[in-house]
């Protein structure tokens, strides 16, 4: 089920949507000019419009396809299948491909498959275009270019302008002299960072988007057809506006897919925090320019396909954009995983620079938001009658959002979703930070619904899906020390011990030393769930620390965050055998929902109301890691562009 679910959201999202993307190839040898031929202009044309358009892994997929199959490692069917895959379905791109590999046997036996499939989908022999030399995928109707060979996705109508050129966003390159950075339209100013971007880079990439909002603009009162507008989206569209509540990995890709997929709409993103990030966690100590970072949620990021690995790479600057470098990680820590795509050896994994939260920003600017206002806690979401099907959100404050949406995007744990529509009744929840939030906002009370508005109740099929993903829960602790010789000695015994156990720890489930003399360690879930009922008090959890026992030692049985800590220190001691020296400063996180266990088994990876206007989007839609949040961000912005292209204009 996950792999077809994957594999659905890959069409939404193919080759045509991420060619801004595309790595440019080295030169290798070409599969497909074997046999001492000499090409042509015109049979060059094929190859090069698929590195092109192709992302590189998928190309590089497609040739060692075709090295299989010149083998006989594959049958035709399987050639076939695997590469009208890759070619959104295209048989003509295919023929072209084929008539270029050396044997005459394995040609005939593609063309006859092709040739079915061809008959199949067009019984009347239409020819498309002069030459018939097209690279469109079926239901794409996107002419472009005198020659007509771009590779077009699935359902793509995305083209813009004489040059056939859709407008996109380019990520801002780095700039080498460094240094602090003024916050660029839309970006808040305490969110600004330094890793090499400057304020020119960031208008440089504004411009753009608005370039291309204004030759959608120009193409629609000229009268351009549909065809020149993304898929699904018609050229009254202009000017939607979506917001996206939740800037964590989920929401922040969600903005990013969404810019991709359709480039004029306004995109409004908020968040009750004071940045981004979200379980993307990344906490500094210190003074600057000496900051210590620590990833104090999420130690690494991880995916398990070409496609998401190509995505992470390309934005994030390994490709030499050299935005928010990324490492590969080979020797991962070792901790738990709740992993329901593929087994955790197919994972690679890799560590942000500048901590995971710098990734996530990465994401959200890359997505140009044309406006983000943090600290901004939702209320609720209303139905506004008489606003033609608009929703509705309410704030406790918000700084300048729009006042009603075509569409809203709740990047969050079901938990915290149900409490903004069904509430009422409700017993709080451990789990659920919404709650945490209202029980700490409580003296600034709720606003009452506008006369108006229609108070928005999920209904139980909506309910039945949120109410079945579980989450687990943990706490992080951060510890800065500096680099003195005594945190030397303890973190050498405590890692020479930690990696010799075999066996679980009953409190401890990852140790994480990092750069600076900072030291997080993470619980286990049964002792999460052990302090949050109410246990504990300086013992090592279960069984764990120097006083052992359920709740041995200082503290009493009220348990709480400083229970927590106590039991964490105390498991560390345990296990090192020494006493750990004093902190600098220390930090405890309570992740009420770390990593989801029982994940939402629908397809598409997603949940909506309200006719596909409500959209209801996180890790939980697929697994918690940047695979997950990938499939669920790219699922929930296909439902937006979805619920978008329903809508329309009433007749005049």
């Amino acid at each position: 089920m996950r792999r077809a679910q994957c594999n659905h959201i890959a069409w939404r999202v193919c080759a045509g949507r991420y060619s801004h993307i595309a790595c440019k190839m080295h030169s290798k040898t070409d599969v497909y000019s074997q046999g001492g031929t000499t090409k042509s202009k015109k049979e060059n044309s094929i190859i090069a419009t698929l590195k092109d358009t192709l992302r590189k892994s998928q190309f590089d997929r497609l040739q060692a396809t075709s090295l299989k199959f010149q083998r006989r490692e594959l049958s035709s069917e399987e050639y076939c299948s695997t590469a009208l895959e890759l070619l959104a379905g295209d048989c003509q791109a295919l023929l072209q491909l084929v008539d270029r590999l050396p044997d005459k046997s394995l040609q005939d036996s593609v063309r006859a498959i092709c040739q079915t499939k061809v008959t199949a989908s067009n019984p009347k022999g239409k020819v498309v275009g002069e030459e018939g030399n097209h690279l469109n995928s079926d239901r794409t109707h996107s002419m472009v270019g005198s020659e007509g060979n771009h590779l077009n996705s699935d359902r793509t109508h995305s083209m813009v302008g004489s040059e056939g050129k859709r407008p996109r966003v380019e990520l801002p390159r780095g700039n080498s002299r460094g240094g602090a950075v003024t916050a660029w339209p839309g970006m808040p100013a305490n969110e600004a960072w330094t890793s090499g971007r400057t304020k020119e880079r960031f208008e440089q990439q504004r411009d753009d988007v608005n370039r291309g909002r204004g030759a959608a603009a120009a193409a629609s009162s000229h009268g351009t057809t549909k065809e020149a507008w993304p898929s699904g989206v018609s050229n009254h569209d202009h000017g939607k506006r979506v917001l996206i509540v939740g800037t964590g990995l989920t929401g922040s890709l969600t903005c990013y897919h969404l810019r991709q997929m359709y480039p004029s709409v306004r995109i409004e993103v908020a968040d009750m925090a004071r940045g981004a990030g979200g379980r993307m966690s990344t906490t500094r100590f210190g003074e600057e320019p000496h900051q210590t970072k620590v990833n104090t949620g999420a130690q690494y990021v991880s995916c398990c396909t070409p496609e998401a690995a190509a995505l992470l790479e390309a934005v994030c600057g390994s490709n030499g954009l050299g935005q928010c470098p990324v490492d590969r990680e080979a020797n991962p820590l070792k901790r738990s995983l709740h992993l329901a795509l593929q087994p955790e050896k197919a994972y690679l994994h890799w560590l942000p620079r500048e901590g995971t939260n710098s990734l996530v920003k990465q994401f959200l600017y890359g997505g140009a938001p044309d406006h983000v206002a943090f600290e901004a806690r939702l209320q609720r979401v209303t139905d506004p009658l008489g606003e033609g099907r608009r929703l509705s959100p309410q704030f406790d404050h918000g700084g300048s959002l729009s006042p009603t949406y075509d569409a809203v995007v709740l990047a969050m744990p079901p938990k915290d979703i149900m409490r903004f529509f069904n509430n009422d009744g409700l017993r709080p929840d451990a789990q659920s930070q919404a709650d945490l939030h209202r029980r700490t906002n409580r003296g600034k009370g709720d606003q009452a619904v506008p006369l108006g508005h229609r108070r928005i109740t999920l209904p139980p099929d909506v309910l039945r899906r949120l109410r079945a993903v579980e989450y687990n829960g943990r706490y992080s602790l951060a510890l800065w020390f500096g680099t003195g010789e005594e945190y030397g000695k303890f973190l050498r015994a405590l890692q020479a011990k930690w990696l010799a156990r075999r066996e679980p720890h009953d409190t401890i489930d990852a140790i994480s030393p990092q750069d600076g003399g900072a030291l997080v360690v993470q619980s286990t879930v049964e002792m999460w769930q052990f302090v949050s009922q109410g246990k504990g008090g300086k013992g090592g959890g279960k069984g764990g620390g120097k006083n052992g026992g359920k709740g041995g030692g200082k503290g009493g049985g009220k348990g709480g965050r400083d229970a927590a800590r106590s039991h964490l220190i105390a498991a560390l001691e345990d296990i090192a055998g020494l006493k750990m020296p004093r902190e600098r400063h220390a930090k405890l996180l309570n992740w009420r929902t770390s990593q989801v266990v029982s994940p939402f088994e629908g397809e598409p990876a997603v949940v909506t109301a309200e006719g596909g206007r409500l959209i209801f989007t996180g890790d939980w839609c697929v697994e918690s890691s940047f695979e997950g949040c990938n499939s669920a961000a790219q699922a929930a912005a296909a439902a937006a562009v979805d619920a978008i292209s329903a809508l329309r204009p009433p007749p005049s």
